[in-house]
């Protein structure tokens, strides 16, 4: 049986269980038996999906579906937002279809000044659980990150990274969406 045949039984399947069955409880038995991203797919994103089952509420869907808005890399250097996130988060009118706008923000040292940062994402690569991740990157003069025309001189470091990465995370509040947050909040 190839894909398409596949999709077709499945599609199938679930239209003739949403006769028969809520929107909502056949979504979610969707998103149990075969995963968040393909029971989007099937709604017309992950926009939708959150509308019918969680009433637009992006908590419960982090929460309810174990997802995390964000997360870092083992080494702490790069930081990945997840694909929904970032259709929200990003001025339509300042991305390209691989890079999206985050904004201004800057980095330092205590005496050494502050120095202007402009943040980006690129993306997006699929990551675990099918879930959609965006990179962050950056530019700010000669220096930054992500980017393969920036020297290894002129890359930023790890302190420098995080501090930026923090201020992202309070910008667009990401932490509201961290299912541990959540249950500690309620």
């Amino acid at each position: 049986m190839n894909l398409k045949e596949a999709i077709r039984r499945i599609i199938k399947e679930e239209v003739a269980e949403l006769e028969q069955n809520s929107v909502k409880d056949s979504l979610q038995q969707m998103i149990d038996d075969e995963g968040v991203m393909f029971a989007a797919q099937f709604v017309g994103g992950v926009d939708n999906l959150v509308n019918l089952i969680y009433g637009g509420d992006l908590k419960s869907f982090y929460k309810e579906n174990n997802l995390s808005p964000y997360k870092y890399s083992d080494s702490g250097m790069d930081m990945y937002i997840d694909d929904f996130l970032v259709h929200h988060m990003a001025s339509p009118l300042e991305h390209t279809k691989k890079e999206k706008s985050l904004g201004k923000f800057s980095f330092g040292s205590k005496n050494g000044g502050k120095y202007r940062f402009d943040a980006k994402v690129e993306g997006p690569k699929r990551g675990t659980l099918d879930q959609l991740w965006w990179r962050v990157i950056g530019t700010s003069g000669d220096s930054g990150f992500g980017y393969s025309f920036i020297t290894t001189k002129n890359t930023l470091g790890k302190r420098y990274r995080q501090q930026i990465f923090q201020q992202i995370i309070d910008k667009y509040n990401l932490n509201q969406y961290m299912w541990w947050n959540i249950l500690l909040n309620n």
